[in-house]
């Protein structure tokens, strides 16, 4: 699977609906271009979108990052994806980049 929102996601697989083990990457919305940016990221999220765990969102997300499963398409200066048709889909469905097809 290919996420198109990193908080939303990441409830996602806290709630049980997705395994992360599932997961190909994540194309956020994000802006984070040094590893201390995520900080306040994970500080928002954790009370807004993973209160009912949010220590281990935050393992999750950490996790994703250091495995280069996040993919931020504003920090090269594009669009992040619409998620107004959900926030999951397949390779194959999903452009990141002009003329590049996931």
């Amino acid at each position: 699977m290919i996420g198109l929102s990193v908080s939303c996601c990441i409830a996602d697989i806290l709630q049980g609906r997705i395994d992360e083990a599932d997961v190909e990457f994540i194309v956020g919305g994000t802006k984070c271009e040094r590893p201390e940016h995520w900080d306040d990221v994970i500080e928002a999220y954790r009370e807004q979108y993973w209160h009912k765990d949010p220590a281990r969102g935050e393992v999750i997300l950490r996790r994703l990052v250091e495995e280069e499963r996040i993919i931020q398409p504003r920090v090269a200066g594009r669009k992040p994806p619409r998620i107004g048709r959900g926030h999951w889909t397949r390779r194959g469905s999903l452009r990141i980049a002009p003329g590049k097809v996931c």
